[in-house]
């Protein structure tokens, strides 16, 4: 940390940490004049050079390793710096690499060894003196080890904190993604199946110019209906894939819902024989009928795009522990008159369905009874409640 971007608390311990260095060098040369130590040229560069050790420990936190070894040749001069001395040790312990702050310690021990060694006190003093300097400083290498190995944890709990929240926002943006996604697939069986409507009712009437008045306001009112619809789709379809993380959404078809996804598709012109064998439609897992009533969605709205004037038969059944859908309607003699160019989006959309429900689809062209080639969709889904 650079001294332009010391916050308040560091200042504050700088304050601390220089103020109570400096009243130990005071204390310490008080302490040597009132023993006899004259004040000499000697005397005032003890307490010089201590001064300035102090005011270096300013800088401890950017060169810390700098300042101790700094403070070495201070502490074979004179003893005043033994504070100071300290916090440059304990700045290394904190801030450095362990092998930094066995260094610096061994060093300042070696030099407070030697120090006293050569002071003119009694060998009972120099043994107290040594032995107390070394267990202090140890301790304060110590203290300084812990407080980095703290931080250091600290610092690895707001990194996984960061890290999980970054994580957390990550897997709700996923969902609610892929929630739109699915939202949207939803609509789009439904957008298609109108507009599938819309073709085959313009194309009916492009087929038949002789009409009669009634046949044509019928047809009519459902264009102008499925067309409606159809925007309304395409609008909920817009709201769901903007970024605003708005999921709203209409209330989801289910299998009992069948029958008048036929009736539409019969009153549309189109030949549906619909054999439903389940029985109670309401003993029907939600999400299973949900996915069911959008497979015979998309198989009624490929047939009516690619064979509209053939009879489409839909069987809905009980198969072990699976329910069976098969569809199938032969294939046209030609072109389909009102066919319109598909993107294949609807069946893809439809196997994914099935698969993420544990079910398989199974579809291609076969020869029926009576022997004219037919295109069938089976599909089978678990029975899960």
């Amino acid at each position: 940390m650079t001294e332009s971007r010391r916050s308040a608390r560091d200042i504050t311990a700088d304050v601390v940490v220089v103020g109570v260095s400096l009243f130990v060098v005071l204390l310490a040369a008080l302490d040597a004049h009132a023993s006899g130590l004259a004040i000499d040229a000697r005397f005032i560069s003890a307490v010089v050079i201590s001064v300035l050790g102090c005011l270096a420990l300013l800088w401890r936190r950017t060169w810390p390793v700098h300042i101790a070894v700094g403070l070495i040749p201070v502490a074979l001069i004179t003893d005043f710096a033994g504070m100071a001395t300290l916090f440059a040790v304990f700045a290394v312990a904190a801030r450095r690499s362990l092998r930094a702050t066995a260094w610096i310690t061994s060093g300042h021990l070696a030099v407070v060894v030697t120090y006293y060694l050569r002071a003119e006190i009694l060998q009972e003093e120099q043994i107290a003196y040594i032995v107390f300097s070394v267990i202090v400083t140890l301790l304060v290498a110590g203290w300084g080890r812990w407080v980095r190995n703290r931080r250091r944890h600290l610092a690895e709990l707001r990194e996984q904190a960061r890290h999980t929240t970054e994580l957390a926002a990550s897997e709700a943006e996923r969902v609610r993604s892929l929630e739109r996604e699915r939202i949207a697939r939803e609509m789009h069986d439904s957008l298609a199946h109108r507009i599938s409507m819309v073709g085959l009712h313009a194309g009916a009437l492009e087929v038949r110019p002789d009409a009669s008045p009634e046949e044509v306001t019928k047809a009519a009112a459902i264009i102008r209906t499925s067309a409606r619809q159809a925007l309304d789709d395409l609008r909920e379809i817009l709201g769901v894939l903007r970024d605003n993380g708005d999921d709203t959404q209409r209330p989801q078809p289910e299998i009992a819902e069948l029958t008048r996804l036929v009736d539409d598709s019969r009153s549309a012109g189109h030949q549906v024989h619909y054999d439903e064998r389940i029985g109670n439609s309401d003993t029907v897992p939600e999400t299973l009928g949900r996915t069911v009533y959008r497979v015979v969605q998309e198989g009624l709205t490929n047939a009516r795009k690619h064979a509209p004037r053939e009879t489409v038969t839909v069987t809905l059944e009980r198969d072990g522990d699976d329910i069976h859908v098969h569809i199938y309607n032969p294939l046209p003699a030609g072109p389909a008159p009102c066919a319109a160019p598909g993107t294949r989006q609807g069946l893809i959309g439809m196997d994914e369905r099935v698969g993420l429900a544990g079910g398989t689809v199974r579809r291609g062209i076969r020869r029926g009874a009576s022997g004219d080639a037919e295109f069938h969709l089976e599909v089978w889904i678990p029975w899960r409640q």
